[in-house]
């Protein structure tokens, strides 16, 4: 039995807290098994980081804002209150973070971000709040830039209750898998997710290996993959950890926080381009080869991205089209489904089931 735990792939965008090589892999190696993937367009973005690539968080900023803080732009001007999200109802991470990207675009950014002014809080509540911010630097400037990062991943590999794939001894675990939390993750799930579907996981993995034989072993696979690899290390003009800088910037810029029919149609010309036999790789030493690797899962995550997100007409969750803002319950309450086809991605709606699912006695003592 094999239980994936990957993570997801925060890391095919430019900005991200996630830790380097959360590049989709094990969707990837799903994928190509054959298995059917699903919400690939619902990507988590945290509006309050901090650092050149977003690797710090400011955790629960609504505390923060709430407490006072104001969010500004070059011109010195209250984010908040000129998007119209003073109501703590609607000040959401997603309107956050689309809030303060298009600030961005317009050029209204500071050093590629807004301000995070901290001076109107009291320091009674300051000091109440010193534990959610990144360092205690940031808490003595009273003002510092923050700027929305990629944090989570919907989507992923499909599972049933027992977190088991549609390969027998295939299991995943995390944020690998898929359907957990819908077009959205609420905050504080993802911990609960590892605990409850590690241990599922485990236990359906541990159940399974009893009804299981002793694995053949493929050695005639081993040698094709072995000669595979091997036949990778070549002479080119450009080393995989270059070319990914340029997907992840891409990604960044036109498949991230606000989409677009033409900004993603541009971004699957873009990964042509980048499977085109005029890109020529160097991969001449083992960490190339792991870069090279990682590269080619990139591609294949950030198409499904892209072309789930092409698909889906309208605004769900983390989903956001700038040319179709509105949710449309009457069309798309549906899960996108990504097949690896012979002729390449075939992609399905399917209909949400919306019926109450009631554990069964077992599972409640569990």
């Amino acid at each position: 039995c094999v239980i994936l735990a990957t993570g997801g792939f925060a890391n095919v965008y430019r900005h991200t807290n996630n830790a380097p090589g959360i590049t989709g892999d094990g969707q990837a190696l799903a994928y190509e098994l054959g298995l059917p993937i699903k919400d690939m367009e619902f990507v988590q973005f945290y509006p309050t980081a901090t650092g050149k690539l977003g690797r710090h968080i400011l955790l629960y900023e609504v505390f923060v804002l709430g407490a006072g803080a104001k969010l500004k732009n070059a011109k010195g001007e209250d984010i908040i209150e000129k998007h119209g999200l003073s109501d703590p109802m609607v000040l959401t991470r997603d309107r956050l973070a689309r809030a303060i990207m298009r600030e961005i675009a317009e050029g209204l950014d500071v050093e590629g971000g807004v301000v995070m002014d901290l001076s109107p809080i009291p320091e009674g509540k300051m000091a109440r709040l010193g534990p959610l911010f990144p360092s205690k630097r940031s808490v003595d400037r009273k003002a510092f830039i923050v700027s929305p990062t990629t944090h989570f991943c919907m989507g992923g590999v499909i599972i049933d209750k027992n977190a088991e794939t549609s390969v027998p001894g295939l299991f995943a675990a995390g944020e690998v898998g898929a359907g957990i939390h819908g077009a959205n993750r609420l905050a504080g799930n993802a911990l609960c997710e590892v605990f409850t579907m590690g241990h599922i996981a485990g236990r359906g993995a541990a159940q399974r290996l009893v009804e299981m034989g002793t694995p053949r072993m493929p050695r005639d696979e081993i040698a094709a993959e072995k000669a595979r690899l091997e036949s990778l290390f070549i002479h080119g003009r450009q080393g995989p950890k270059t070319l990914a800088r340029s997907l992840k910037e891409v990604m960044w810029q036109k498949a991230g926080i606000v989409r677009h029919r033409d900004s993603l149609e541009e971004v699957l010309q873009r990964i042509e381009a980048f499977r085109s036999p005029d890109s020529k790789f160097q991969v001449t030493k083992w960490t190339q080869l792991i870069r090279y690797l990682e590269f080619q899962n990139m591609l294949l995550i950030s198409e499904m991205v892209c072309r789930a997100a092409l698909l889906r007409t309208e605004s769900r969750g983390s989903h956001y089209r700038s040319d179709y803002p509105a949710e449309e319950n009457d069309h798309w309450l549906k899960n996108i489904v990504l097949h690896k086809g012979d002729s390449g991605m075939r992609l399905e709606s399917v209909p949400v089931s919306l019926g109450v699912v009631v554990p069964e006695e077992g599972e409640q003592r569990a």
